[in-house]
């Protein structure tokens, strides 16, 4: 038993998990610290809108703000991928800070847009002797 504690009289241990990040996932689960904001360009670059985030927001309600500007958004293992028929994109530092990239097709009006590296999330679980593994992963995972 790594990292055990002593708490009212029981020995627990401390574990943390690493998960990939969903659409549940809060952005100060996933190291924000600060809000952030994204700028939305249509397909000329011109910006047509601003969108912020909380940290306290979760990735689909970031995606909520992007169906407003026509831009589809989805997150499977921990990357994000956005797309936009008419070409729409984000920019700014919330793109930045979520390593989003643009990748314009050839005829330039389709625009996708999609991470770098997965996004995970740290859990804490707390475990006394007497607990089973198994209860320990599924509290983790609710």
């Amino acid at each position: 038993w790594d990292n055990i504690e002593w708490r009212n009289g029981v020995k627990e241990q401390i574990n943390n998990v690493d998960s990939f990040a969903n659409g549940n996932t809060k952005f100060e689960d996933i190291g924000f610290d600060a809000d952030s904001t994204a700028t939305i360009y249509n397909s000329n670059g011109e910006a047509i809108a601003t969108i912020n985030v909380a940290t306290t927001d979760t990735i689909d309600s970031f995606f909520n703000q992007l169906k407003a500007y026509d831009i589809q958004a989805t997150i499977a293992d921990g990357v994000i991928s956005l797309s936009s028929p008419n070409g729409n994109y984000i920019d700014g530092d919330l793109a930045t800070r979520l390593g989003i990239g643009i990748i314009q097709n050839q005829e330039g009006i389709n625009t996708n847009q999609t991470s770098t590296t997965p996004l995970t999330q740290t859990s804490t679980g707390i475990a006394k002797e007497s607990d089973k593994l198994s209860d320990i992963i599924n509290n983790l995972k609710s």
